[in-house]
């Protein structure tokens, strides 16, 4: 949890030297304009006194861009008398610039959804269902398995035909369209 990001530096220095490759996950990473732990975290990104171990990597999620919520307010100099705002805010949005990668998953317009939907409408049912359990009921594998009376390979290989052929669908959808 974020709370604990002070704790890294210890971690990394018990991971440190081992042949084993770690990955420190975060997930739903955002912090409130009150909160300092993203400093902690800018530290263990960018290194301290020591740099991070090469088999450690960071990799976090967030529904934010930013991370660090900001207000138009926070533009303003006169609420706290700080000489300095903008090395404030900056500090504070340039947090998410040390991730290196950055993915976002915009919703897609209504031409794409219905291209979706005929994507999915046209697998077959087996794999119609597999996918519908999986991706908008969140179940796991093995409770999918249980529901459909057949073993988890079984569900994981109809999962990864429909996804194949979804694939398919939609590129040539899509290549036609551009």
């Amino acid at each position: 949890p974020k709370e604990r990001l002070g704790d890294y530096p210890q971690l990394l220095q018990l991971l440190r030297g081992r042949r084993e490759r770690f990955i420190l996950y975060v997930d739903d990473l955002s912090f409130e304009e009150q909160e300092t732990h993203y400093k902690a975290l800018k530290a263990i990104l960018e290194g301290g006194i020591e740099a991070r171990p090469d088999n450690v990597v960071l990799y976090a999620t967030s529904n934010r861009r930013h991370l660090v919520r900001e207000r138009f307010a926070d533009r303003s100099p006169v609420e706290d008398d700080e000489v300095h705002v903008l090395d404030t805010m900056e500090e504070k949005l340039s947090l998410a610039d040390r991730f290196g990668i950055r993915v976002t998953f915009t919703g897609p317009d209504q031409e794409r959804y219905l291209a979706i939907v005929r994507a999915v409408a046209a697998l077959p049912p087996r794999q119609r269902a597999t996918v519908a359990l999986r991706l908008c009921q969140d179940l796991p594998y093995a409770e999918i398995a249980q529901i459909m009376g057949c073993s988890e390979g079984t569900i994981k290989a109809t999962m990864f035909a429909a996804l194949r052929r979804l694939r398919a669908a939609l590129a040539a959808e899509w290549r036609e369209r551009s």
